[in-house]
Order: C-alpha cells, then sequence, then structure tokens
C-alpha cells in the first residue's frame, strides 16, 4: 500500500518483547515482537529510540521520508 492511498493509515502496535538487540549497530536499535491493532497479527519491527548517540530529530525525520518514498516506489521496506 502507498502512503498517498486514501486508506492509508499507520499502524498501532503493542510491544509485547524485545526479540534481539542490534548492539553492533551505531543507535543500538531493537527487534520488537508485537502486535498488530488492526489486524491482530504479530509481526516484527525494528525499533530506533530518540534516545540514541547519533538519532536526533533530522535524523529521524531522514529515515521516515525514504519510507515513505521507498513506499511509493513500491520497494521493499523493513
Amino acid at each position: 500500500m502507498k502512503s498517498t492511498d486514501s486508506s492509508f493509515s499507520l499502524p498501532i502496535v503493542h510491544a509485547q518483547y524485545v526479540a534481539d538487540d542490534f548492539d553492533a549497530s551505531a543507535n543500538k536499535p531493537q527487534l520488537i515482537r508485537g502486535i498488530v491493532q488492526q489486524k491482530n497479527t504479530k509481526d516484527d519491527f525494528v525499533v530506533k529510540y530518540m534516545a540514541a548517540g547519533r538519532m536526533h530529530p533530522e535524523a529521524a525525520m531522514n529515515e521516515l521520508l525514504a519510507l515513505f518514498i521507498a513506499m511509493e516506489w513500491d520497494m521493499p521496506v523493513p
């Protein structure tokens, strides 16, 4: 689904547990197992925390914009 579709909405995810830590990465993201409220399904999500060393508002916005651009170009995004 593209972010420009009228039915697009961001999922509400209820985190269940941390499945993995990516300690080798600069921002130390985590793999979170969660339940997607709209679908009532379990899935994995990579979470990058704003308190991480190199994660600041501009970096977070860059990642978000890259995600939406990839969705528009039908590129698979994690």
